[in-house]
C-alpha cells in the first residue's frame, strides 16, 4: 500500500486554490436554505444511510471506544488546567460547542477548548462552562496568522491540538470516531458538495483525524481537503486507519502545519 505522502501527493496534484474573496460559507448557505428539517433531519435528498460494517470495523469501533476513554483519563489534568487557563484569559466559558451534521446528517454538537476571544473586549460571560455556537462559519482556507487568535496560549493550544481534546469524550460516546471525515457543517454541505458526495460523507462517522489532518493540516485548500476526505471513504482498510492513527500522534507532539 503506498505511504500516505505519496496518496496525498496523488490526489492533491493539480488542484486549484479557491477564490481569495470566498472566505466565510455563510453567504452561501442563507442562498440554499437550510437543508435541515424541523426533526433535525437532513432532507430526502441528502439524507444517508449508514454504511453496512464488517466485524473487522466494529470491533475497531469497540476498541477505539476504550482506547479514548484510557486517553482522555490520561489527559484529564492537562484539559482541566488548560479550561482553566482560557477562563481565566477570556473571562469566558472555557468551552465551546459547534453545531455540525453527523452520520445519517443527525445534527451533533462537537466539543472544543475555546481559542478565540476579542482582547479588546473581555465581557463576563453568562455561560459558565460551555458556549453553544450553532452558526459559525468556516474558512475555506486558514490563514497563517488567523487574526481571530489574539492570544499566544490559544496558538499553543491549536498548534498541539489540545482545544481538540474534549472530542475523545465524543468518541467514548460513539458519537464521533477517532479516523473519519471531519464533521461538516450546514453551510458546508449547502455550498460545495452535491446530494451524491453529501451522502458518501454523512454515510459514515464523522472522525476526529482523518487524511488531510495528517497530510499538509491547515495548508490544504477546501478543494484538497475534500479530495482526502472522499479517498478515505472510499478506500478504508485497516492498515489505511493504522497508518492515519500513527502519523496523527507524530502531528500531535510536533505541532506539524498547524496554524
Amino acid at each position: 500500500m503506498p505511504s500516505l505522502t505519496h496518496t496525498s501527493d496523488a490526489l492533491l496534484h493539480g488542484s486549484t486554490s479557491l477564490p481569495a474573496e470566498e472566505n466565510s460559507l455563510v453567504a452561501g448557505a442563507a442562498q440554499q436554505g437550510s437543508l435541515v428539517t424541523s426533526s433535525s433531519r437532513l432532507s430526502a435528498d441528502f439524507w444517508a444511510k449508514p454504511r453496512p460494517r464488517s466485524l473487522v470495523w466494529l470491533a475497531i469501533s469497540f476498541v477505539e471506544r476504550a482506547l479514548a476513554l484510557l486517553l482522555s483519563a490520561a489527559s484529564f489534568p492537562v484539559l482541566f488546567c488548560s479550561a482553566a487557563a482560557v477562563a481565566a484569559l477570556s473571562k469566558q466559558a472555557p468551552f465551546v460547542a459547534h453545531r455540525r451534521l453527523g452520520l445519517s446528517g443527525q445534527a451533533i454538537w462537537v466539543w472544543k477548548l475555546r481559542t478565540m476571544w476579542s482582547s479588546d473586549q473581555r465581557l463576563v460571560s453568562k455561560h459558565i462552562l460551555f458556549e453553544l455556537l450553532p452558526d459559525t462559519s468556516v474558512p475555506l482556507k486558514k490563514a497563517d496568522h488567523d487574526p481571530r487568535i489574539t492570544s499566544r496560549f490559544a496558538l499553543f493550544l491549536r498548534k498541539y491540538s489540545i482545544d481538540e481534546l474534549p472530542q475523545l469524550w465524543q468518541v467514548v460516546l460513539g458519537r464521533l470516531a477517532l479516523v473519519g471525515p471531519r464533521p461538516l457543517t450546514e453551510a458546508e454541505i449547502a455550498c460545495h458538495y452535491g446530494p451524491a458526495m453529501a451522502k458518501a460523507l454523512l454515510s459514515v462517522k464523522p472522525g476526529i483525524t482523518g487524511l488531510w489532518q495528517v497530510n499538509g493540516r491547515n495548508r490544504l485548500s477546501y478543494e484538497q481537503r475534500k479530495k482526502l476526505d472522499q479517498y478515505l471513504i472510499d478506500k478504508w482498510t485497516v492498515a489505511l486507519y493504522l497508518k492515519i492513527l500513527w502519523s496523527t500522534v507524530f502531528c500531535v507532539l510536533t505541532g506539524k502545519d498547524a496554524h
